[in-house]
């Protein structure tokens, strides 16, 4: 059974982990941009290179994540270590419904702060790529969607988890309702003093009915790593940031509405 330790009595008491150290922080943590050059070359990958699970359609209760041979895998309960997490923002000024899809969105952001494109409505057509500020963009307010009170511009979270047995993360691809939930976990976390890469956590899915019948992601704390495997994951996720933490698009014109 694993072992607690109390911090501000036994009510406030925090498990520690204590099974096998998981096997990314096993390795010499330097070795692992050589891994990846070994077998990927000198390209590089980014988040759409890496296995990768969102939150089902229709209400559904286990997360669809690929095997080793790429084969979709139900799992009810992921468990594991948030690395890193981070925001992002697409439009699309023509629906989903009239593309097909498979279209490049007219502006998206790689930070949630910043967005990079073309507002065809607000620049005209065939205005120049601009740099604009996500929070007041029109296009990011509520009620800017033509379906209803939401917003045009689609928010997500992207969540890097790492998982015992993998070299690599898992990424979770939150969708707007689940992007509340996500963050007040992360806050409980800190105002426990708990770092998101000392902590393993475990995410299930839960059902919410309003507006229409749908899945939200429901975290809670398993237990802390031990101090030294904390500290290697750290590392981990240091190592493993610059290949993720994208910032957009340099150089064009900032532009800040309202």
């Amino acid at each position: 059974m694993p072992s607690s330790k109390s911090e501000g009595g036994a009510k406030n008491a925090l498990t520690l982990y204590e099974d096998d150290a998981y096997a990314v922080i096993k390795q010499d943590i330097g070795a692992l941009p050589e891994l990846l050059e070994a077998n990927i070359g000198d390209g590089g990958i980014d988040e759409f290179d890496l296995p990768r699970t969102n939150i089902p359609g229709g209400g559904g209760l286990a997360w669809s994540v690929p095997d080793v041979n790429g084969e979709p895998e139900a799992v009810p309960d992921l468990v594991g270590v948030v690395l890193l997490h981070g925001n992002r923002r697409a439009y699309w000024q023509t629906d989903f419904e009239d593309t097909g899809g498979g279209t490049p969105p007219d502006c998206s952001s790689t930070d949630g702060k910043f967005g990079t494109g073309v507002l065809p409505g607000i620049d005209g057509e065939g205005a120049a790529p601009r740099r604009r500020v996500c929070k007041t963009c029109p296009m990011a307010q509520w009620g800017s969607s033509a379906k209803g009170d939401s917003q045009a511009c689609s928010q997500r979270k992207l969540v890097y988890f790492m998982r015992p047995n993998e070299m690599l993360p898992l990424v979770i691809d939150l969708a707007p309702s689940s992007i509340k939930p996500f963050q007040r976990f992360m806050l409980t976390l800190a105002s426990r003093g708990v770092q998101c890469t000392s902590a393993v956590v475990g995410l299930r899915l839960r059902n919410e009915t309003q507006p229409v019948k749908h899945s939200v992601v429901s975290p809670r704390l398993i237990a802390v790593l031990p101090e030294d495997q904390a500290g290697r994951m750290k590392e981990v996720a240091t190592s493993l940031r610059p290949y993720f933490d994208q910032t957009g698009v340099e150089g064009a014109e900032t532009v800040t509405e309202g």
